[in-house]
């Protein structure tokens, strides 16, 4: 028996098993890595929809001219980015639905989209709702390439904002005078 044709036998096993390993290995990483930017990238959206969320319950005279809605359409386009090409309709519906967002008559209404959104992503991000969902969902909604707000919906949004802060105005007006009346009452009794 040739012990050299062995050990290069062995050798040539060890080199192939060596190579496979590395293979393996890469593509784990790299599957890995995607994960945690998919992952990275669904948090910076649902950071923004947050934010956008807590915005909106702020009094409606310091939010009377904000627009959250722009800053999720940016964090969208973010994240349509950094998805790869395969899990870009899920991108595509989340763009298709901050223009709805952003068509919505009130602010509840934007709100409320944001927050199905939001969780759609997270269940997406878990695996419970297949890619094809979004197919579907963007037949029934494609993203529009030119978007912009309709006229009319801009005037009912401001037109809700401002019954909102009229009802906001009248309480804070009420508990003023409600306030200088007990003062007043109290005044007198004294």
């Amino acid at each position: 028996m040739d012990w050299t044709a062995v050990a290069a036998a062995i050798s040539a096993v060890a080199v192939v098993v060596s190579l496979v390993i590395f293979t393996v290995e890469s593509r784990r990483r790299a599957e890995e890595a995607r994960k945690a930017a998919t992952h990275d990238a669904i948090s910076r959206v649902l950071q923004t929809m947050e934010s956008a969320v807590r915005w909106q319950q702020k009094p409606v005279f310091i939010r009377m001219f904000a627009n959250p809605e722009l800053d999720y359409a940016l964090a969208v386009l973010r994240l349509r980015h950094e998805l790869p090409n395969e899990e870009s309709p899920v991108a595509q519906w989340t763009m298709s639905q901050a223009q709805l967002m952003m068509a919505a008559t009130s602010d509840r209404g934007s709100r409320d989209i944001g927050v199905q959104v939001a969780s759609k992503l997270v269940e997406w991000g878990q695996g419970a709702v297949p890619d094809e969902w979004f197919l579907t969902e963007l037949e029934l909604h494609p993203p529009q390439a030119q978007f912009k707000v309709p006229r009319e919906r801009r005037r009912r949004r401001s037109l809700s904002r401002a019954k909102e802060g009229f009802a906001e105005g009248t309480a804070i007006g009420l508990v003023v005078l409600l306030f200088q009346g007990l003062k007043a009452l109290w005044t007198t009794v004294k």
